[in-house]
């Protein structure tokens, strides 16, 4: 077994060194610079229905660099956005369903001939369940005589940007409807509009001890400022008369006079801001050496292979590779569906 180990990580490491670090490419759906007035739909859910979401496939940049396509922020919240920007104030209030089947990216080994295959269908909703009003599958070829990487790139969220647009219009639909689709993306179709946390001028003072409180604006308990014994910034749970609760329920998120606190453990509470109707905060996060990371995805069941060959999928357990870390300032900002924080930038 350790013999076996040993020559794979052996392949992992001539195929690092043959390809350099993969690194990534952001996917993101750019604003409509377009309004469609008239529209009939102002929201959509989302039901990704991909053999793999954690990425869009990979491109080659200079240096036969292997790349990997993934989304800056969650598709279902990019989506929303976009939609957001395509309508004004004489929408009607629709709601679509969009079905993503495939959406995949590839080049060849020389990056001048690239490929997407697009499949998605959409929907409209109708009381508790959908029907189908717009498909596409399609596949692209690139092939211009020049690296067409980015092209590849910006191309994958043009399709999936115009597919949506193109449906604004759409009513007409045929007999047949379905109901999995609308159970799956019932939950998914949410307007921050209607989210207390995002819509309102004013946060309420309070101790939050989960972000559904918060986005519903209804504190846990009082709270006061303190400082622990590092001196980071902390809050306390008090009642309505400022006595100190004994209980141990963790604050995520403080509100006090105005300004909200983010929880970040060990480094203390870090204040929230509030831009373009998003929560931002910063904070110190390891990052592990980029090289070992790579080989430690590959391990634990990432697909491998050349660019343009044929990628195998290996699924060994968690093999124990020893990390070299570093700390860094990062900026992250939270999902306006979950709470998760959303890694930004590091600053």
């Amino acid at each position: 077994m350790i013999k076996t180990y040993t020559s794979i990580i052996l392949v992992f490491t001539s195929m690092i060194i043959a390809y350099g670090q993969i690194s990534s490419e952001d996917f993101e759906i750019k604003s409509s610079k377009k309004k469609f007035p008239n529209a009939l739909y102002n929201s959509i859910g989302l039901v990704d229905e991909r053999t793999n979401k954690s990425h869009f496939g990979f491109i080659i940049e200079a240096d036969n660099n292997l790349v990997k396509v993934v989304a800056t922020s969650p598709l279902r919240y990019q989506i929303q956005i976009a939609i957001r920007s395509m309508v004004d104030s004489s929408v009607k209030s629709g709601d679509l369903i969009l079905e993503l089947i495939k959406l995949e990216i590839s080049e060849s080994k020389k990056g001048e001939i690239g490929y997407i295959n697009f499949k998605a269908n959409m929907y409209k909703v109708v009381d508790t369940t959908c029907y189908k009003i717009n498909s596409v599958d399609t596949n692209y070829v690139y092939n211009f005589g020049f690296d067409v990487s980015s092209l590849l790139v910006t191309s994958s969220a043009n399709l999936l940007s115009n597919f949506i647009s193109g449906s604004l219009y759409i009513s007409n639909h045929d007999s047949l409807s379905y109901p999995r689709i609308f159970k799956l993306a019932k939950f998914e179709i949410i307007d921050k509009d209607k989210i207390p946390a995002y819509s309102n001028l004013k946060l309420k003072d309070g101790a939050y001890h989960n972000f559904e409180s918060f986005k519903n604006q209804k504190p846990d308990y009082n709270c006061r400022m303190a400082y622990d014994s590092l001196n980071h910034l902390k809050f306390v749970n008090v009642d309505s008369f400022g006595n100190i609760l004994t209980n141990k329920y963790t604050i995520l998120i403080a509100v006090y006079n105005g300004i909200a606190y983010y929880n970040r453990n060990e480094d203390g509470y870090g204040i929230m801001s509030k831009e373009n109707n998003d929560f931002y905060f910063s904070g110190y996060e390891y990052v592990e050496d980029k090289e070992k990371k790579i080989a430690k995805a590959f391990l634990n069941g990432a697909n491998i292979g050349p660019p343009g060959g044929v990628y195998i999928p290996l699924h060994l357990g968690d093999l124990i590779i020893k990390d070299t870390q570093k700390k860094v300032l990062v900026q992250k900002k939270l999902n306006f569906i979950n709470g998760k924080p959303i890694f930004v930038k590091q600053l």
